[in-house]
């Protein structure tokens, strides 16, 4: 429920802002040592690399636009019958495959689709039936999820277009990513029902699950040669960033107790990550083999969504007042440098039932026309009956805690309200002593969404108090 309703709020402020898109770089203001890419006139977001190929989700046009490095050129990949859903870990690209989640609105779905780079051609992926979501593209493979709301993974060999489903459990699949031949998503198949990090390769006939055994592991990406897995894992009110090797099976704790990690990504030799133990989303950058962190931006301005691959780094940031896309090399990373020590911390292997991945064809569906038999409609006369105005007592609310959480009027008056990275138009505050996240849309102030670090929502108003929304 609390999914359903996140989802519908970011596509209700997505529309809100629809004008025309400029292509090409501009004059845009830009943190130090960093290239603004775009430069209005609406909002840019979840920006993804690989080489010298940039792309990411246009909000004023609703469609995806991709950079060349090398020329400098902008193009729409997207079209009418491809159109991007703009949602955050929709969009992935692996050197001349990009995908994204998108509907046709001929087939009344959601669909993923796969554009290359090379040749220009835009398929789809999926038919249209289903919940197709969270996909990742590697240089052979697309993988994502699908399913009912715990969802399964699906995989499609790009050469033979072969569809296969990897999982077919009870437990919850979701973001999935790939790189080389490795790939991942995040599943609760745990004894406790605690989110891990699911790992498989083309080399594996099975899955291993992986991730800090306190807490949930999440949004983990893979590095483009597949050896490397950085997730997040929130533990509480702590967060942090970790990375596994693969060939090692070796994992180290990358951010130190100050963190407060909300996006990460990895590649070669270094960790990028978005954090907000300034006050404000920065930019940070983690240098594997020295233990390194670099803050890439420290200013009064959001940045998150952070990529990286061949030592260049792109995110989106807020520096304008509306959310553009930026690049910079490694090398042109700012800032002090604080020695953060690399704390190997040990992994919990959960052993779980092989799955074979088997191969499932797709069919198409034809559809039957069913006559539609006209009835015949009997006028009912309609009595007036006169209405009494009834007056209205207002009763106030009597704060009373719902799950041992209390919010009050002065909460909500007290918190740091910032535009949203992940939901345009929308604020959101962070209450990190309690481990809350108050999400409000500035079209209906009194309405307050509470997201607890453990994953329950919650809503808020002057005239209801505090209402738990999980079913």
């Amino acid at each position: 429920m609390a999914v359903v309703l996140v989802i519908t709020v970011a596509l209700i402020a997505g529309a809100a802002s629809a004008q025309l898109f400029p292509p090409g770089p501009g004059s845009t203001p830009a943190p130090s040592g960093a290239t603004a890419i775009t430069s209005g006139p609406g909002d840019n977001l979840f920006p993804a690399i690989s080489g010298n190929s940039i792309v990411w989700y246009d909000n004023s046009s609703a469609s995806i636009q991709l950079y060349d490095v090398a020329s400098g050129n902008v193009s729409t990949i997207s079209t009418a019958a491809a159109t991007p859903i703009g949602l955050p870990h929709e969009l992935a690209i692996a050197g001349n495959n990009v995908v994204w989640t998108g509907g046709d609105p001929q087939a009344g779905g959601d669909i993923v689709f796969l554009y290359d780079i090379a040749s220009g051609r835009l398929q789809p992926v999926t038919n249209g039936s289903g919940a197709p979501r969270n996909p990742g593209v590697s240089q052979d493979f697309v993988i994502w999820i699908d399913g009912d709301e715990l969802g399964d993974v699906y995989f499609y060999e790009i050469a033979s277009g072969d569809i296969m489903r990897a999982t077919d459990d009870p437990y919850e699949q979701t973001l999935a990513a790939a790189g080389g031949d490795t790939f991942v998503w995040v599943d609760n198949e745990t004894s406790k029902g605690n989110l891990a990090i699911a790992v498989t390769s083309l080399n594996e006939s099975g899955i291993r699950l992986i991730g800090y055994k306190r807490g949930d592991n999440s949004y983990p990406d893979v590095s483009s040669d597949g050896n490397r897995i950085a997730w997040i894992n929130t533990d509480g009110n702590r967060t942090a960033v970790y990375l596994y090797d693969v060939s090692t099976r070796n994992a180290t704790r990358v951010t130190g107790g100050s963190a407060q990690p909300d996006a990460v990504a990895v590649d070669g030799n270094y960790v990028v990550y978005s954090d907000w133990r300034s006050g404000n989303l920065d930019i940070y950058l983690y240098d594997i083999s020295t233990g390194m962190e670099t803050p890439v931006t420290q200013d009064p301005y959001a940045q998150s969504f952070p990529d990286i691959s061949g030592g260049r780094i792109v995110w989106m940031g807020q520096d304008t007042g509306q959310w553009e896309i930026y690049e910079m090399e490694v090398t042109g990373a700012s800032g002090s440098v604080t020695q953060v020590p690399i704390t190997q911390v040990p992994i919990t292997q959960v052993p779980i039932t092989q799955v074979p991945i088997t191969q499932v064809p797709v069919t198409q569906v034809p559809i039957t026309q069913v006559p539609v038999t006209q009835v015949p409609i009997t006028q009912v006369p309609i009595t007036q009956v006169p209405i009494t105005q009834v007056p209205i007592t207002q009763v106030p609310i009597t704060q009373t805690p719902v799950d041992g959480l209390t919010i009050t009027a002065a909460d909500i008056a007290n918190l740091q309200w910032q535009e949203d990275p992940a939901i345009p138009g929308w604020s959101s505050a962070r209450d990190q002593a309690r481990g809350l996240t108050f999400y409000q849309d500035p079209g209906t102030p009194d309405i307050i969404l509470i997201m607890t670090d453990g994953g329950e929502w919650y809503g808020y108003s002057s005239m209801t108090g505090l209402v738990p929304l999980n079913m």
